[in-house]
C-alpha cells in the first residue's frame, strides 16, 4: 500500500476553475408553483379528509373503550 494513499487531507489540483455557487431562481419559481398546484387540488379534498380522520379517531376511540379488536 502506497503511503499517499493513506493521508486523507491531500490537496487535489484539478484543471477546472472552482464552482461558486449561486441563487437558481427559476428552479425556485418552479418548485412555488408546483406546490401551489398540490395545494390547490387539496384544498377541495380537506374536507374529505378531516372526515376521514375523525372517522379513524372515533373508531380507535371506541376501540379502545369496549375492548374490541
Amino acid at each position: 500500500m502506497d503511503p499517499s494513499d493513506t493521508q486523507p487531507n491531500k490537496l487535489l489540483r484539478t484543471v477546472t476553475a472552482p464552482y461558486l455557487s449561486r441563487s437558481n431562481s427559476e428552479m425556485n419559481i418552479m418548485s412555488m408553483l408546483y406546490g401551489l398546484g398540490l395545494i390547490l387540488i387539496l384544498i377541495p379534498l380537506l374536507p374529505f379528509i378531516i372526515i376521514l380522520w375523525s372517522l379513524s379517531v372515533l373508531r380507535t376511540t371506541t376501540q379502545r373503550i369496549f375492548g374490541l379488536k
